[in-house]
C-alpha cells in the first residue's frame, strides 16, 4: 500500500505540472519531475531488499565548462562484482544552463574484497536547452570503501558528448 500512495503522489505531480499556467519554462517542469522521481525511486528504495541499491552521487566536471551536479541512481545488484541500473542528475554549469542528464549505469568491482577498485560506465541522453538533447558517455574509476550499513566511492574519469570532452570527478555514497 505504501508504494502505492509515492506512485499516486508522483502521478499527480506530473499531472499539476502538466496543467500549471505559470510554469510554461519546459526546464521548470522537467526539475520539478525529476525531483518528484527522485523522490519516489529514493522513498520506494528504503524498503527494497538488499539486492536493490540506490545511490547519492555529487559530480563534478571540467572541459569547456565547469560543471557542478547531484543526482541519484537505482538499480539490482547481481552480485558480488556486477550492479546495473538508472539514474539521472541535475547538473549547472558556470553560466546557470541546467542539464538533466538521464542515464544507464554499469559498475564492476574488480576484487571480490570489502573494500575495492571499482570501474563505472554509463551513456545516456542530456537535455541542455528545450530542442537540444545530446548523448554522452562517461567512464570512470575509484575505490569503494564498505561501511557497515552504505558504501562510500570517490572516482575519477573521462565524459565524452557530441562535441566535448570532460574529466569527470564523482563521490558517491550507496545504501
Amino acid at each position: 500500500m505504501d508504494k502505492l500512495v509515492r506512485f499516486f503522489f508522483f502521478f499527480l505531480c506530473i499531472k499539476i505540472l502538466d496543467n500549471t499556467h505559470y510554469m510554461k519554462n519546459l526546464k521548470v517542469k522537467v526539475v520539478l519531475t525529476v525531483l518528484a522521481a527522485l523522490f519516489c525511486v529514493c522513498s520506494i528504495a528504503q524498503n527494497a531488499e538488499k539486492t536493490w541499491r540506490w545511490t547519492v552521487e555529487a559530480e563534478s566536471c571540467s572541459g569547456d565548462l565547469f560543471d557542478f551536479g547531484v543526482g541519484a541512481t537505482y538499480g539490482y545488484q547481481f552480485n558480488q562484482r556486477l550492479y546495473a541500473g538508472f539514474g539521472t542528475d541535475v547538473i549547472l554549469n558556470e553560466h546557470a544552463d541546467l542539464r538533466l542528464p538521464v542515464f544507464a549505469v554499469a559498475k564492476l568491482d574488480i576484487l571480490k574484497e570489502q573494500n575495492t577498485p571499482v570501474v563505472d560506465f554509463r551513456g545516456g541522453v542530456s537535455m541542455y536547452d528545450e530542442e537540444f538533447p545530446y548523448g554522452f558517455a562517461s567512464l570512470a574509476f575509484g575505490y569503494k570503501i564498505k561501511g557497515e550499513k552504505t558504501v562510500v566511492c570517490p572516482m575519477i574519469g573521462w565524459s565524452k558528448t557530441d562535441d566535448s570532452n570532460s574529466m569527470v570527478l564523482r563521490f558517491s555514497i550507496e545504501f
